[in-house]
């Protein structure tokens, strides 16, 4: 029987999309790329670009042979009797055949990122640690108890005779980079604390990356007081005053770097595996941060870091203030209800160690705010200064990066927070040295 026109038009047309996936295939070799691309470019070793060549010749010879079997047999025939088919072949070969040659050119240039499974999605708080998640984060491995939260698990229900603390605070509280639990300044006031027989005390560590007052706030009405706390370490960093102005319910477009960061959604894995939606999200990073992307983030940190500190009185800078002391505020109110005593730490960044008495306006601002309000706070920016000369170390000994501390960071953060505890008595119960 004498093929159709139908048919042998849909036969010509798989030929086609198979001869240019073979040509594709061809010239696909990294001396060819090296003869076309930027000199900045980095092309591929031949190794990396192996997989994609043979996913082109397969796919090229795969619809040789379809085109073959389709212009022979009375199937071919019978499935391009319709224009209709016809049609629709045509479109899915033009859209998905320039479609596959760019997914395979371009996978090889795709710097896949390995994303984390330790955060989710929270309809309050944005994202939250994922209960039982063991993952890797910051470059460390981190495990997550069956709570939510760094650390070991412990019941709601408290222990007599045993005071606990818990830690709201963001990345600096929950050990970003630190490769155990046991060595965030956290679990290491628990042990200096241990030292005195009497005072029995137990730690929650409720630190989650990325978060601001506002969401400590919420965490602690919604999950912390389930714990009983006798005393609340509140961590309060710079960036918790801008940090919460990217996200899209205060006005900005993100979900959150966290979220950026994790495996929660179907775009999120593809992103890791095709090359066409890498670089398309890349695209978009570029347009919104600059052509270096991770620098572009820090820089748009450091720069609102730097209208905090320099610009006080920037209407901007004043309403990103008052914001964030009113999630403070219901914090210290929530602490004073529940009688349950409060300590506010305010953590630096590092650039303002280059000038102490001229960057230190919102550590003034902060405890200028809990003097009014009868709340104890410590200023890490002049103590972290005076023990790293003491020690002999370095500010960045003291520090992985722009405001992260360092294991010796954690260390002294510890002894610091223990001290002011002991002299004062806190826990409640436990006795003053």
């Amino acid at each position: 029987m004498e093929p159709t026109a139908q048919q042998r038009l849909a036969s010509t047309t798989l030929t086609s999309c198979g001869l240019l996936l073979l040509v594709a295939a061809l010239l696909y070799n990294p001396w060819l790329l090296r003869a076309v691309l930027p000199s900045g470019v980095i092309v591929p070793q031949l190794t990396q670009l192996v997989p994609s060549i043979i996913g082109l010749a397969l796919s090229g010879l795969s619809l040789l042979l379809i085109a073959r079997l389709i212009g022979r047999l009375r199937i071919g025939a019978w499935l391009f009797e319709r224009k209709r088919s016809l049609d629709l072949l045509l479109f899915v070969a033009a859209l998905l055949v320039p479609l596959m040659v760019s997914e395979l050119y371009l996978r090889p240039f795709a710097q896949f990122a390995r994303k984390t499974t330790i955060f989710l999605p929270d309809h309050e708080l944005g994202w939250k640690l994922r209960p039982g998640a063991v993952d890797t984060w910051a470059r460390v491995d981190v495990r997550i108890n069956a709570k939510g939260l760094r650390g070991p698990e412990l019941e709601y229900a408290k222990p007599v005779g045993v005071k606990r603390i818990l830690y709201l605070g963001d990345s600096l509280t929950f050990g970003y980079g630190i490769r155990s639990y046991g060595y965030t300044f956290a679990y290491q006031v628990q042990r200096l604390l241990a030292q005195s027989p009497d005072c029995r005390v137990q730690t929650i560590n409720a630190g989650v990356d990325g978060y601001s007052p506002w969401q400590e706030l919420i965490y602690l009405q919604r999950e912390g007081l389930k714990y009983d706390p006798d005393l609340v370490v509140l961590g309060f960093v710079l960036n918790d005053v801008v940090e919460k102005y990217v996200l899209t319910r205060y006005g900005g477009t993100g979900v959150g770097f966290q979220l950026m960061q994790s495996y929660v959604s179907l775009t999120d894995r593809l992103c890791n595996i095709s090359g066409l939606m890498y670089f398309a999200r890349r695209l978009s990073a570029r347009i919104r941060l600059g052509e270096d992307v991770q620098r572009g983030a820090q820089q748009q940190q450091l720069l609102q870091i730097r209208d905090l500190i320099r610009n006080p009185n920037d209407p901007l800078v004043k309403k990103a203030w008052a914001e964030t002391l009113a999630n403070v505020d219901g914090i210290v109110r929530l602490c004073k209800e529940r009688e349950i005593a409060l300590l506010i730490v305010v953590f630096p960044f590092t650039i303002q160690f280059q000038d102490m008495q001229q960057m230190n306006e919102p550590q003034l601002r902060m405890i200028e705010y809990a003097g009014e309000r009868g709340v104890p706070v410590i200023d890490m920016l002049p103590l972290l200064a005076q023990r790293a000369e003491q020690s002999g170390l370095t500010i960045d000994q003291l520090f992985l990066d722009g405001c992260h501390p360092s294991h010796a960071g954690h260390r002294i953060v510890a002894e610091i927070i223990a001290q002011r505890l002991m002299d004062q008595g806190l826990p409640a119960g436990c006795p003053r040295r």
